[in-house]
Parts: structure tokens; C-alpha cells; sequence
């Protein structure tokens, strides 16, 4: 029959019957258990991907708008004075140095490229600015080797005109930069705490930064024991007086003074706009 069960075998000798072994199926387990760790994975993978992969999309998003605000400050604040010391300046070498100072301090990537790109053209008009220049002069000094009663009319004209070029090469090689009133330098004010520095020091940095447009009332001598400075530090409170904090820092450096800069937004509820501290160690 075929649903009739056979006995065991019987080992020889021994009288005992060989017992079958059963084997489990375990495939089904196995099977469930893998599955559970394919979830497991699963969901670690959604996990990286709903939060470190979003936190570095918020990231870069945030970056980008703080990149682009703080390239709209700066815009607002050359608006108030770059175009008339650079666009709307006719002279190619204060152009020139107010284009190269901006090319090296502007903060935002962006604008320094295109800072840097002006200051290439400018750079070219005042290479041929210095050559016009010089060549006048060689001219001039040859016209005047010659007698003055040998010359015909036309090199007296030319020399009357070569001369008066000359001076006008001068009067724009030697002018000074004339600040303009609504320069954020002229706006701003900067308060100095000094903490160890000699009282003739503070007062040489104050003179310096008055000489130079700006506020600066008289300075607050800190108590030594209550603040420990390791550098001189600026701190600026606002992104729109990032400029300020730039020029300032040049100013000071083209003097010897090296500080740090600190930015310090918490506090800008208390403080008006155009206003930075300078801490002297």
C-alpha cells in the first residue's frame, strides 16, 4: 500500500532498530530572520537619509542664503560710497589701489572675484596711464637739451603742451583720496576698552582711527584683574557693519596692530547699527 509505513531496520547482531532521523525545515525561519535584518537596514538607510542628509541640506540651503544676504549688505553699503570713489573717479591710480584694497577685504567670495575681475581692467588703464606718463617725460627732457632759440614753433607748442601734461600727471599721481561724507568710515563709531595697554599706546590707536573718519570717543581703561585678553580683538555686533569691521582692521594693521575679529549677534538688540568695540590686551 502506499500509505503503509515500513518498519525500521534492525542492526545485526544487536537486535536494536536504526532510528530514522527527522529533519526540521528550517527554511522558513532562516527566511523570516533574513528579512528582518533587510528591514532593519532599510530603515537605518531612511534614518541617514531623513536626518544627516537633510541637516546637510538645510546646511548648505542656509549657507547659500547667508552667502547671497551677506553679498546684498555689502552692496548696500558700497552703494553709499564706492561709486563715487572708484566708478565715478577719473583717477587711475587711486582706482587702482581702492579697487585692489576691496579685492583683498571684501568678505563674500563672490564679490571679491568680481572686485578682483575690476581691479585686472583697472590695473591694465594704469600700467598705460604710467607709460603715457613717461614717455612725455623722456620727450620733454630731450625738447628741453635743445637752445630754446633754436626751436622751431612746432616743438614750442609741443613742449608747452608736454608740459602742461606733465604737471597734470602729477597733480593726479600725487592727489589724496578724498573721503566722501556718507562713508561708512564717517558713520561709524568705535569704542575702545583697553585692559593692560599704556594709556599713550591707547591714545596713539585713538588718534590714529580719528585721523582716519572715524568715532572714536574717549577710552575706557578696563580693570586688568576682570579681563584677560591673550590679542587685540574687534567685535562687531550687526552683518551689515562687517565692512567697517574689515576696514578698521586694515587701518589698524597698516600700523602695526594685529587684532582678531569677533562677531557677536546676541548683542545686537543693544547696539545701533555702525558701532564696533576695538579690546586692546
Amino acid at each position: 500500500m502506499e500509505n503503509e509505513q515500513l518498519p525500521n531496520p534492525v542492526f545485526p547482531n544487536t537486535g536494536q532498530e536504526f532510528q530514522v532521523p527527522i529533519i526540521e525545515d528550517k527554511t522558513e525561519e532562516v527566511n523570516g530572520a533574513g528579512f528582518e535584518k533587510f528591514k532593519y537596514k532599510v530603515e537605518v538607510a531612511k534614518w541617514l537619509i531623513g536626518t544627516v542628509g537633510l541637516t546637510l541640506i538645510t546646511y548648505f540651503i542656509n549657507w547659500g542664503f547667508k552667502d547671497r544676504e551677506s553679498g546684498m549688505l555689502e552692496i548696500s553699503q558700497y552703494d553709499k560710497y564706492a561709486t563715487e570713489l572708484i566708478v565715478l573717479n577719473d583717477n587711475p591710480i587711486k582706482r587702482r589701489m581702492l579697487a585692489q584694497f576691496f579685492a583683498n577685504v571684501t568678505p563674500s567670495e563672490k564679490l571679491k572675484d568680481g572686485w578682483t575681475d575690476y581691479y585686472r581692467e583697472v590695473n591694465n588703464e594704469y600700467v598705460a596711464f604710467i607709460k603715457s606718463d613717461s614717455l612725455n617725460r623722456a620727450r620733454l627732457v630731450k625738447i628741453n637739451r635743445i637752445d630754446s632759440n633754436k626751436l622751431s614753433q612746432s616743438e614750442k607748442i609741443e613742449k608747452d603742451l608736454r608740459e602742461k601734461k606733465a604737471k597734470q600727471d602729477a597733480e593726479i599721481i600725487n592727489a589724496s583720496i578724498v573721503i566722501p561724507e556718507n562713508s561708512i568710515i564717517t558713520q561709524a563709531t568705535v569704542y575702545i576698552q583697553a585692559v593692560s595697554t599704556s594709556k599713550e599706546y591707547a591714545e596713539k590707536i585713538r588718534s590714529l582711527l580719528i585721523s582716519s573718519g572715524f568715532k572714536v570717543p574717549s577710552i575706557e581703561y578696563m580693570d586688568r584683574t576682570k579681563y584677560i585678553m591673550s590679542s587685540n580683538q574687534i567685535r562687531y555686533f550687526r552683518n551689515e557693519d562687517v565692512l567697517i569691521t574689515d576696514q578698521l582692521k586694515t587701518i589698524l594693521e597698516s600700523d602695526n596692530v594685529i587684532t582678531n575679529t569677533k562677531y557677536l549677534p546676541v548683542l545686537n538688540k543693544n547696539t545701533k547699527q555702525g558701532i564696533v568695540e576695538l579690546w586692546l590686551k
